[in-house]
């Protein structure tokens, strides 16, 4: 890693530095902010060049915490990766996307208001996409080619399952909205058998 005024240091093994709050990409620069609370606060650069290149797209998109909750999981798992929010024209979603695609993107979640487009965009689709008719991820297969999937669903109900242990069956559930996260969680939503939706 290198300092902000230049200074070359190893922090990748610091005791002191546990986790990456914030992050964002410029000039071919991966900035991130790392500390321990309490400890330490520092600003550092790292060369991203050549690591795998990662987003979420959508429009607006700055509320977003996808790259530091994603800078996080990568820390977890020791993945380097470059992980950044695009926000991009509403009339744009297509041509963007392919951008970042050829510019070395990996692959993108994508959120409001593309689930649609998105899943237009897919040369092939999951189950779960096809059920809900909207995609929130997009995947570059070797061949080059885009899979589309949806995780709204399948993330919703584990959260409520697993981590908070609350049992969907028989329940009255109520969803407010109609857009592409909403066709995103239905399916999985009636496969714990609510009451009713």
């Amino acid at each position: 890693y290198h300092c902000h005024d230049g200074r070359k240091h190893d922090y990748s093994t610091h005791p002191l530095i546990t986790f990456c709050s914030t992050s964002y990409f410029r000039n071919g620069v991966y900035y991130f902010l790392a500390y321990t609370p309490s400890l330490f606060t520092g600003n550092y650069r790292m060369n991203s060049t050549k690591l795998p290149q990662y987003a979420v797209i959508g429009n607006p998109i700055q509320h977003t915490l996808s790259p530091k909750i994603h800078a996080i999981f990568a820390q977890q798992a020791g993945i380097q990766l470059e992980y950044r929010k695009q926000e991009v024209d509403t009339t744009n979603f297509s041509a963007a996307t392919k951008k970042f695609f050829v510019n070395n993107g990996k692959g993108c979640n994508v959120t409001l208001p593309f689930k649609r487009e998105a899943l237009a965009l897919a040369d092939s689709i999951s189950d779960n996409a096809r059920i809900a008719q909207a995609v929130n991820c997009l995947t570059q297969q070797e061949d080059g080619t885009l899979q589309g999937d949806n995780f709204d669903g399948v993330g919703l109900v584990q959260d409520l399952n697993h981590n908070l242990h609350y049992d969907l069956s028989q329940q009255k559930i109520l969803i407010i909205g109609a857009g592409g996260a909403t066709r995103g969680i239905l399916a999985s939503l009636l496969k714990k058998a609510p009451e009713e939706i």
